[in-house]
């Protein structure tokens, strides 16, 4: 059927397009000349270029010439064929996509030969994929052969050759064979020569036809996604076939389908993300080679539309912003689409301009933000693909217009004024504007200056700018402007000062609250010599700083004069008075003090340790507890109480928790301020005095009352306690709950360390579902028994005492009830509940009544069908009834006591409560009993059924206990069961479900009208008795097994036939029949039928085996490796399941993919790549697909596609490599010389001077520049901080902090963390604070003292200097850099950004230390601290001269230079400045050298002019190629670079070694000339012997020791 369809649908495609057309056509009995054209369905000319047309003759015979083949121009075609075999024909034309034509009928009469002579064709019927034979014997009828050499097959509905031979060694004879991959009747024409041809018809039906359906429905509009399913049938048995993979692909008849494809696996394939791109009415085509097309049931598909709504206010003008909704909608707009996301453009008509875009959610976007920036009339347009448009309402947008008010026009230069700005809609400024906000400047028209914030962003369409002044006498004119806004009109304002003078004729105040008087005259001129008594002021005054008036201190002036009278000042302070007012200048009085008088105060303790305090005078007000400061030198808790009103004498008394430790002392102090008599205030005083000793001594089983001060015994549970109270114990002889003391822990609760603890796996504590007969029922959970009992014992059994109701649990008949014995237990902790079925037949009667050492402590009581309930804490009864009446059916209740909450009552699923009685805690106690339907007294008793019993830790869930889905009921236990409404001595008939009489046999009690045993077992029919392991008969379903009921064990059903259990068969595990599955065998499951099939990804063999999948590797020219599978993964392939490596050699990789069934991996090329390398992928691990098929590990391998760009740029990352390398080995090599040569003479000056030398080199790679990349991994490897341990990055993880980019990645900085970046520089530091630290200690040992002493100095000075030297620039880069991409997003990053705060403070404290000290030395005279600072500081003034500040500018250029390098990496962004700058540095600092020679050595003084001209030199350079070269740095360039650095490098060699060796030789004289003088010393000794009486011991024993003393002398060894 679906091929007909197909077919069918085709032809109207066909029928419904554009057609051929014979125009002419004549026949001169051999040759046919013709006119064919191309016509439209109106028969209109279509004006087609190159189309290919065929032309034969039918029925099928040779024709011969070039017309076979032809094609059009402009729509039309002309040509020719010759006829030469005999008979009736007509000419037919047909192109692929055309309608064909037939011409009229010709006959052909003469004979002159019809060739070729013989040709075979076998089979003319085929299924797709079987091959066709043809044979052509190719000779004319005189049998002499065509000399043609070509053969071809065309299928002339179809556009391209079928095949093409040739005759070889064979002329004349030729035999091939084809086929076809689609259904239909074929048309073949055979082509002999190109020139001949013969038509043949093939008839080609497939074996496969396919099945297209939709899982999800189909669409229904537009653009709708949608999921096709195609399974792949026997054409004949429409069975699935399984095998094979075929590319299915997704079309529509007619066109209008968003086309997919997808490989079939198992014979299925599922298409998602096909979508219609018009609406209309379609057919779904499945197509693939070899099978018959599937054809879907035909659907019918809307258009989809867009309509468009402001959410938001028309826009007005070109500074509106406005919002809209964007509804996809039916073509109808009747129903909304909320399927898929679609991305939605927002255009403005008549412009066509694109304003934002969207994507819909559930049918709709909300686009925002939006605004027009030309006025006119416009329209908006919502467009996405082939959706049709929505069009909004028109609106108009208008300019916008600025008005300007002023608060005053008239001022002084020290007045200030306000500007009120607002935005209209209009130039009458009425229609006020107040969507998006402008900044608005306020200007004047002079150069007078405007102080005051004058610009500012209006809210809500308007701006006030306040305290607002103009500083110069004159007229004025003001207004506003904005961009894109129209300014507004000019306001004047006049500037006029005038001045004020104050006098105080009684003289300035010096006492708060004392009268005094002021005076102020009004002047017109600023020498205040002309008054100004035409105007009337209004003058003010004020305390400067900010203190409180008493009096009248605002007033007009009369004449130009006014007075204030009886004026005081109410604070204590040093102020000026300052008169101001309107259009005056403000005037300051001269400065003086007013002061407070006070009064004193006295404190003492006495005997009980009461704290007395005395006032000398009485107060205004009395002080409360809150107004003292009491302080004790002791941690212990004090209680204070304050007495006293009489607001002079007060007594604080303390009460301490504990005993005082002797001499405890305290400190009071009044913190109120102000505390004052009427005249006076108190004395600020601080008191500290000693309390007396305060001893308490209670024995361990009592407890301290701290107000009363006196010991009270514990309650009797308690070892030790709080207070009196049983739930106020410490320590307990037995086991501790929550300050209770307890024999046993109650259950639910477990024993550890004497401590009970809630046991998780028991919240459910008891349960007695009172199933079955007998004297004693049993909880389940720890089979604690419940028994029958009663006032009298000799009372009938059947009577009186509660007995089993079949399905209702037990019926109590009244005077009796059931016991339940705790004797080791304890039931109930501080909060439980209880929960249980009843159905009452009386309205009043107890439930259940718990007893703890004789005594009630909880009744439930049933009162008129209310139920109260009873609770006895700490010897006080509380209760709580309900507000809901019991039904006179079944009712379930649960009773809760939270300690925290209170009392629930729960009536059938309605809660009541919580009612809260009190914070004492509920205790039950061992020894105890509990009676159901009873107290002891036996009166009143429960009459009716109790279903279940049931007891809990803690509050359960009532929903899960109850059910509202009952079969033939409102309201039942969870099992959704309905408990029968029969009374006592009925039953319920299951078959018409009423409640029938027993029969006469068992008149109270039966389970039917004919079965009286009330086995104990639900399933026992016939029992021996109300005992467990009675049964002799089960109910259908279970078995007897040593008589009792079993349901059949795991793979096994019951056979109704046998009575017994039999094994499951088949896959099935477990079963309920034969014929019925439950559970399967392991890689099966369930289906619909409840029989056992493998799983998806498995076939049944013996045994359910798991399918197998395939993948294929594909290497694109970009060296991309895809890895399609045959279908999709389970999850998608990670890094860890695949081996990539490159010529045998592992390589690192990435791994994208779009979809679970293709992935690209992108392989690391190495640097040796050539371009015969190959690639190879290995996948690891098994891998599942979502059709949990199984792809075994597998390799795969194919060639690089390795070009020479490809090979060159490896080259490049070879150099670059190489140039790091050489940098390192460099720098390795420059630190070792530099540090041998600092040990070899004692000074590291030179080991410094490498470091900061690379320092300033590699500085140029964080500038913005276009480096060339050899130079860049040549700086790289120049830094030295990277050779430092870093024992932070340990401590601190790298991806909390904020990921850092490329460049400064390659450096270290993987993240923005200063711990990481600079914890080399911060573990050095901790290294040198760790060596001062044992220094220090290691002093104190008196033999070690005199040898550590020397290195303490350098340790607390030097060496920290020169550490904040050496590392000033690194540490400077990674705070600055750590602060500027902190995120402050966790607690890492927060405390990295202190950290980076502290590193950049103590960087500014060293600088300021060092400029503070250089000023110092500067200024200092006496020779001995010049010393002690110089030894002190010896970092910043060893190096250099002494003879002026100029000589210690060196280390300030240098923390400059550095400084402002880090400022340019985080404000300039033009690395061209940022070179020029340190170019103008780095001549600065030679320049200096040269001219202050503030070194010592010369040697230094030559290595620093020369180095920083070559540095300036490697600035220059790459300066010259940033601003000459157009892209990126030239290798030469780059080279040269490196030549410099590595000059320096020499260049610090060379000096160091020079310096050395001078340094060395100067010693090895120094050294000569000692041992000279010491011989020469020796021999005028021995000439002078024998004079000498002097005792040997008295002579010097060095001869230096003189030298020392007295440096300036010298002996003359001539003399001698």
């Amino acid at each position: 059927m679906a091929k007909v369809l197909l077919l069918t649908l085709s032809y109207l495609g066909i029928v419904l397009g554009d057609s051929l057309m014979f125009d002419s056509v004549v026949f001169d009995g051999c040759r046919v000349s013709f006119n064919i054209s191309v016509r439209s369905i109106n028969n209109d000319l279509n004006p087609i270029n190159d189309l290919k047309i065929y032309v034969y003759r039918e029925p099928s015979g040779t024709s011969e010439g070039p017309g076979w083949r032809t094609f059009t121009k402009a729509g039309i075609v002309s040509d020719y064929v010759e006829i030469w075999c005999i008979g009736v024909f007509t000419l037919v034309a047909n192109s692929p996509g055309y309608a064909s034509a037939t011409s009229q009928s010709f006959e052909r009469i003469t004979d002159d030969g019809c060739y070729p002579e013989q040709m075979s064709v076998s089979p003319v019927s085929i299924i797709t994929d079987q091959d066709i034979f043809i044979t052509a014997n190719i000779t004319y009828n005189t049998v002499k052969f065509i000399t043609g050499k070509s053969f071809e097959l065309i299928e002339v509905g179809g556009s391209e050759i079928i095949g093409t031979s040739y005759f070889e060694n064979n002329p004349g004879y030729i035999s091939t064979n084809f086929t076809f991959w689609d259904i239909g009747t074929k048309k073949v024409l055979a082509v002999f020569h190109s020139y001949y041809t013969k038509t043949f018809n093939i008839t080609v039906d497939c074996s496969k036809t396919m099945n297209v359906t939709f899982p999800n429905g189909p669409p229904t509009h537009s653009m709708m996604k949608f999921t096709a399913y195609v399974t792949i049938l026997d054409i004949k048995t429409l069975a699935l076939i399984t095998s094979g993979t075929y590319a299915i692909t997704i079309n529509s008849y007619p066109d209008g389908v968003f086309s997919v494809t997808k490989n079939s696996a198992s014979g299925t394939a599922t298409l998602e993300g096909i979508y219609f791109t018009k609406g209309g009415e379609f057919y779904v085509i499945s197509n693939a080679n070899n099978i018959c097309a599937g054809v879907s049931n035909q659907i019918f598909v809307d258009d989809t539309a867009l309509k468009i709504n402001f959410t938001s206010l028309l826009p007005n003008n070109t500074k509106s912003i406005f919002s809209v909704l964007v509804e996809v909608y039916d073509s109808n707009y009747t129903a909304i689409y909320r399927d898929n996301s679609y991305t939605i453009y927002i255009y403005s008509e008549p412009l066509g301009l694109f304003l934002k875009s969207g994507n819909t959610a559930n049918g709709i976007v909300n686009i925002e933000g939006m605004s027009i920036k030309t006025e006119g009339n416009f329209t908006l347009k919502a467009s996405s693909s082939n959706f049709i448009d929505g069009y909004s309402e028109d609106f108009v947008i208008d300019d916008l217009f600025l008005c300007l008010s002023l608060s005053k026009t008239s001022i002084t230069t020290q007045d200030k004024f306000a500007a009120d700005i607002k935005i209209y809609n209009n130039k009458n400024c009425t229609d006020l504007y107040s969507d998006i906000s402008f900044n608005i400047s306020l200007l004047i028209n002079s150069t007078a200056i405007l102080s005051g914030t004058v610009s500012g962003f209006s809210i809500d369409g308007s701006l006030s700018l306040t305290n607002l002044g103009i500083l110069t006498e004159g007229l004025f004119y003001l207004n506003a402007s904005a961009n894109n806004l129209i300014s507004s009109a000019s306001i004047p304002i006049t500037i006029k000062n005038y001045y004020l003078k104050l006098s105080f004729p009684s003289g300035l105040p010096t006492f708060i609250e004392t009268n005094f008087q002021i005076s102020i005259q009004v002047y017109s001129n600023a020498s205040k010599t002309v008054m100004e008594t035409s105007k009337v002021f209004l003058v003010n005054l004020e305390l400067s700083p900010l203190g409180k008036f008493s009096g009248t201190v605002s007033g007009q002036t009369t004449n130009g004069y006014i007075s204030f009278n009886n004026v005081q000042i109410l604070t204590d302070n040093k102020y000026s008075i300052v008169a101001y007012g309107n259009g005056l200048l403000n005037e300051s009085s001269t400065s003086f003090e007013v002061i407070k008088k006070y009064f004193d105060w006295s404190v003492s303790v006495n005997a009980s340790n009461d704290i007395i305090i005395n006032l000398d005078k009485v107060l205004t007000e009395n002080l409360n507890i809150s107004d003292f400061s009491l302080n004790f030198t002791t941690d212990l808790k004090i209680y204070t109480k304050l007495f006293g009103t009489n607001k002079q004498n007060y007594t604080i008394s303390l009460y301490p928790t504990q005993s005082l430790p002797t001499k405890t002392r305290f400190t009071l102090e009044i913190i109120k301020e102000n505390v004052r008599s009427t005249v006076m205030f108190l004395t600020p005083k601080v008191f500290s005095l000693v309390l007396n000793p305060y001893i308490i001594d209670c024995n361990s089983s009592e407890y301290y009352e701290i107000f009363l001060k006196k010991c009270f015994a514990c309650h009797e549970t308690c070892l030790e306690c709080t207070g009196s109270g049983y739930y106020e114990c410490s320590k307990c002889n037995d086991f501790f709950l929550q300050n209770i003391c307890l024999s046993a822990c109650p259950l639910g609760y477990i024993e550890s360390s004497s401590q009970c603890e809630p046991d998780d796996l028991k919240t459910h504590i008891l349960s007695f579902p009172f199933k079955g007969g007998g004297k004693i029922f049993y909880d389940e959970i720890y089979r604690i028994a419940a028994t029958r009992s009663s006032n009298s014992a000799s009372r009938r059994l059947m009577d009186t005492f509660p007995f089993a109701a079949y399905l209702r649990g037990i019926y109590f008949p009244g005077q009796s009830a059931l016991n339940i014995e705790f004797t080791e237990q304890i039931l109930f902790s501080r909060s439980f509940s209880i929960a249980l079925w009843i159905k009452p037949e009386n309205s009043n009667g107890i439930l259940i009544t718990k007893y703890s050492q004789s005594k009630s402590i909880l009744k439930c009581i049933l009162e008129n069908s209310y139920l109260s309930v009873f609770i006895e804490i700490d010897n006080t009864i509380y209760n709580m009834t309900s507000t809901q009446p019991l039904k006179t059916n079944w009712n379930h209740l649960v009773i809760t006591y939270d300690e925290q909450l209170g009392l629930y009552i729960t009536l059938n699923s309605i809660e009541q409560g919580p009612s809260f009685f009190t914070t004492i805690p509920f205790a039950d106690r061992s020894d105890s009993f509990l009676l159901i339907g009873a107290d002891t007294s036996y009166e009143n008793t429960y009459i009716g059924f109790i279903y279940n019993l049931d007891f809990y830790r803690i509050k359960p869930n009532v929903a899960e206990l109850t059910s509202s889905q009952c079969k033939g009921c409102n309201f039942c236990p969870n099992s959704g069961i309905c408990l029968p409404l029969c009374i006592i001595g009925q039953y319920l008939d299951t078959s018409t479900n009423k409640c029938e009489s027993c029969p006469e046999e068992c008149p109270d009690v039966c389970k039917s009208s004919n079965i009286c045993e009330l086995c104990i077992d639900d399933y026992c029919i016939s029992c021996r008795d109300y005992n467990i392991g009675s049964c002799v008969q089960c109910t259908p379903e279970l078995e007897v097994i040593n008589y009792l009921c079993y349901p059949c064990t795991s793979g096994y059903y019951y056979s109704y036939s046998t009575a017994y259990c039999e094994l499951c068969k088949g896959l099935c595990v477990t079963c309920s029949s034969e014929t019925t599955c439950m559970t399967c065998k392991e890689n099966s499951s369930l289906n619909s039928q409840s029989e056992c099939v493998c799983d998806m990804g498995y076939t049944l063999f013996e045994k359910c085996e798991r399918n197998k999948f395939g993948v294929v590797m594909t290497v694109k020219q970009e060296n991309i490796a895809s890895l399609l599978f045959d279908e999709e993964l389970m999850t998608p392939l990670e890094n860890s399941q695949l081996e990539v490596s490159i010529d045998k050699k592992k390589v690192s990789f990435s791994i994208d993919y779009e979809v679970l069934s293709t992935y690209y991996i992108s392989p690391k090329i190495p640097m040796n790549v050539t371009k015969s390398s190959s690639l190879n992928i290995t996948i690891l691990s098994n891998l599942i697909s979502k059709n949990n098929a199984l792809l075994e590990s597998k390799t795969f391998t194919a060639s690089l596609f390795i070009s020479d760009e490809v090979i060159a740029k490896k080259k490049l990352e070879v150099k670059v490599k190489d140039a790091n390398i050489a940098a390192k080995t460099g720098k390795t090599a420059g630190v070792s010389v530099a540090l041998g040569v600092s040990f070899l003479n004692f000074d590291p000056l030179s080991f410094f001077d490498f470091l900061n030398t690379a320092e300033m080199f590699y500085a140029v790679y964080l500038m913005n520049l276009k480096i060339n990349d050899i130079l860049s991994g040549f700086l790289i490897g120049l830094r030295t901080q990277d050779m430092l341990p870093n024992l932070y990055s340990l401590s601190v993880d790298s991806k909390k902090g904020v990921l850092m980019s490329d460049k400064f990645k390659d450096l270290g900085f993987q993240s923005n963390l200063v711990l990481i970046n600079g914890g080399g520089q911060l573990t050095t530091l901790t290294i040198f604070i760790v060596i001062l630290f044992l220094i220090q200690k290691f002093s104190s040992i008196e033999k070690l003292k005199s040898k550590l002493e020397k290195f303490k100095k350098p340790f607390k000075y030097s060496i920290f200097l020169r550490f904040w030297l050496q590392t000033y620039f690194e540490l400077a880069v990674v705070s600055t850099f750590g602060l500027a991409y902190n995120e402050f997003a966790n607690s890492t990053q927060i405390i990295d950004a202190i950290i980076c705060l502290l590193i950049i403070g103590f960087q500014v404290y060293f600088l300021g230390l060092m400029l503070y000290i250089i000023c110092k030395r500067s200024k200092l005279t006496d020779e001995n601290i010049i010393n002690e600072i110089e030894e002190k500081y010896a970092t910043f003034f060893e190096e250099f001269k002494t003879t002026g500040l100029s000589m210690w500018i060196f280390y300030i250029l240098y923390i400059l230079r550095r400084t402002l390098l880090v400022l340019s990496y985080l404000y300039i962004k033009d690395g061209s400045l940022q070179l020029a700058i340190c170019i103008s540095i780095c001549l600065t600092i030679p320049l200096y050298v040269l001219i202050c020679r503030s070194f010592k050595s010369n040697t230094q003084i030559l290595y620093h002019f020369f180095n920083e001209l070559t540095i300036a030199a490697f600035y220059s350079l790459i300066l010259t190629s940033e601003v000459n070269e157009k892209s990126v740095m030239s290798e030469s360039t780059a080279n040269y670079c490196i030549n410099i650095i590595t000059a320096a490098w020499v260049l610090n060699i060379i000096i160091s070694l020079v310096s050395t060796g001078m340094s060395m030789t100067k010693k090895i004289k120094e050294c000569i000339r000692k041992l000279n003088y010491r011989r020469r010393a020796r021999e005028n000794m021995v000439k002078v012997a024998p004079e000498n009486t002097m005792p040997m011991e008295t002579i010097s024993k060095n001869p230096f020791d003189t030298m020392a003393k007295n440096p300036l002398e010298t002996i003359d060894f001539n003399a001698h």
